[in-house]
């Protein structure tokens, strides 16, 4: 097996070449800034202070430069840390290269070496692989899950590092993005359903190859990394000429870091604006007055709609800027008859915007929640049965306005396809039970994962 390490051994082989420790795969030698790699080394404590407290934490490693030195520092800091948590190494094989089962064999062989229990997943049988690198990034991210959920890892560690941050930048810049774009790769983030923490993303590529080859250890070479097809290898080709000019990955990592700071505080302006001035209804609809969101700056009007697609939708929305740009167009002008984004429809309501979720995505299949179970539908409505027999669960979208006229309470000025974003609970006699949080009956109950809620709702003057 050419590809595996073997107890530190002094050569080993890739692809019929013969590599001495220290000499990286990519035909690049050893970096020569030791005291930078002993510098880093020597403050593992203050790389992994922001941790959260956790029993298990996980580690992805490839089995490439950055990963292995991220594995490297956290073996330093469980020996300096008496009280570290327990940890897990996991190598994933996505099926796209016939080296990978060797390389992840490799990974395991070097985590044991540490005493790390270790794991390698895989993508598929073979026959199912990822059609794209997004689509084994997503799959990547699914067995990762699945494997934490598993062995109890509460976050997941990688090994970006600042130049990774820097082309991250770069790639967005030239996107067109935004200031919450432009900060680039964020220390803690959530990843496709995986809680994440980058400690390396002020660590250069040098540095983490230096410390990999102080230990003696040959790291994998992805030729994917090499491969100009990818935007992201065609900015790291360019990063070295634009740093002659003074763009370089620590100018660009400080950027990202002066855009996050600046989102932070219009985000926290955002969030005390919406709490203000936006409402919930029983339904699950999303509500503001008109003529406050359009007296806001742009920037904070834009952030305020994305924050309400997002309570309405029970998801982040992401939308592309300059989307989120023409719908705010769109709804200043008096001819604004309403818009889809996100997984929301945004449409005008007397005097307020309405943002309330697009009954097409939930989907028409109908639940069966039999007497004691509780479900979350549609990741927005905690329901639950507390009676003696099966009740149904469905999308509001199928109650007609007379049945609804006839509940009690129920504006009738309210459109109807609000309320298509509601989970409507009727029994076996198709008997209305609740639609949303309007409860008919003592023995269902349902409530809105969001806690936004003003004293007022739209149908009611001000």
């Amino acid at each position: 097996m050419p590809y595996l390490w073997r107890g530190f051994a002094q050569v080993s082989q890739y692809g019929g070449c013969v590599f001495k420790p220290g000499q990286h795969r990519d035909g690049q030698g050893p970096v020569l800034n030791s005291g930078a790699a002993e510098a880093v080394l020597s403050n593992v404590k203050k790389l992994f202070s922001p941790l959260p407290r956790s029993r298990t934490i996980a580690l992805a490693v490839s089995g490439g430069a950055d990963s292995l030195a991220l594995l490297v520092l956290v073996a330093r800091w469980v020996k300096l840390n008496p009280g570290a948590p327990e940890i897990r190494v996991y190598s994933v094989d996505h099926g796209l290269r016939a080296e990978a089962p060797d390389e992840v064999a490799f990974v395991l062989e070097v985590a044991q070496k540490y005493g790390f229990r270790s794991r390698g997943l895989s993508l598929g049988n073979g026959e199912d692989v990822p059609a794209s690198q997004a689509d084994a990034r997503k799959a990547r991210y699914r067995v990762l899950r699945e494997a934490m959920e598993k062995d109890g890892a509460q976050i997941l560690l990688t090994g970006h590092h600042l130049e990774d941050q820097g082309e991250t930048v770069l790639m967005r810049l030239a996107h067109g993005s935004g200031i919450s774009g432009l900060s680039g790769m964020r220390r803690f983030a959530r990843v496709e359903g995986v809680e994440i923490f980058r400690p390396l993303l002020d660590v250069s590529r040098d540095e983490l190859r230096q410390i990999v080859a102080q230990e003696n250890l040959n790291a994998v070479v992805d030729p994917s990394n090499f491969d100009e097809k990818y935007e992201r290898v065609r900015w790291r080709k360019l990063l070295p000429l634009l740093s002659e000019l003074g763009l370089d990955a620590p100018r660009l990592s400080r950027f990202g870091a002066r855009m996050a700071r600046a989102d932070g505080a219009l985000e926290s302006i955002t969030r005390s604006l919406f709490c203000e001035m936006a409402g919930r209804d029983e339904f699950g609809v999303l509500f503001i007055r008109r003529s406050q969101l359009l007296q806001q700056p742009l920037e904070i009007a834009l952030r305020l709609l994305l924050m309400m697609m997002s309570v309405a939708s029970g998801r982040h929305v992401s939308s592309q800027l300059a989307q989120v740009e023409e719908l705010f167009e769109a709804l200043c002008s008096s001819q604004f008859r309403g818009q889809t984004l996100g997984g929301c429809v945004v449409e005008p309501y007397e005097e307020k915007i309405l943002v309330f979720r697009e009954a097409g995505r939930i989907g028409a299949e109908q639940i069966f929640l039999k007497p004691g179970e509780k479900i979350l539908w549609d990741k927005r409505f905690h329901i639950e049965n507390n009676g003696k027999t099966t009740v149904f669960v469905r999308s509001g979208a199928e109650l007609r306005r007379a049945q609804a006229e006839g509940l009690p309470g129920f504006d009738a000025r309210l459109p109807m396809s609000a309320l298509g974003g509601a989970p409507l609970v009727r029994d076996a006699e198709k008997k209305v039970l609740a639609l949303g949080e309007m409860i008919l009956v003592p023995f269902v109950r349902t409530r809105h994962i969001s806690e936004t809620k003003l004293p007022h709702k739209p149908g009611r003057n001000e």
